[in-house]
């Protein structure tokens, strides 16, 4: 999510790696039956979850990148992909669109 003036963006995709959600600074995380859904803040780094906390959620469902990390205390590297976006745009708190798109 991304806030401008008075429209804010979802933008809607899976995570391809932990790293990709350990990046972003304010992350809330929940499980909805067996999916974890993680919804982030863009641009709001005064909040941030520590690692520990994060890995909590994320260590099921990135095993091998969990292991990695607390072995090496990095990230395995993945080549870049791309991946399906949605992206919802409100203004005004009232839906305006949506766009579809690769990133």
């Amino acid at each position: 999510m991304r806030e401008s003036i008075d429209t804010i963006f979802y933008e809607l995709s899976y995570a391809m790696n932990a790293q990709e959600l350990m990046q972003t600074p304010l992350t809330v995380y929940s499980r909805i039956g067996e999916t974890l859904v993680a919804f982030s803040y863009d641009g709001i780094k005064e909040i941030k979850l520590c690692d520990s906390i994060r890995w909590k959620y994320l260590a099921d469902v990135f095993p091998e990148e969990y292991h990695y990390f607390k072995e090496h205390n990095s990230y395995l590297q993945f080549p870049i992909e791309q991946k399906e976006t949605v992206v919802l745009v409100f203004v005004g708190g009232k839906y305006q669109y949506k766009t579809k798109g690769v990133r």
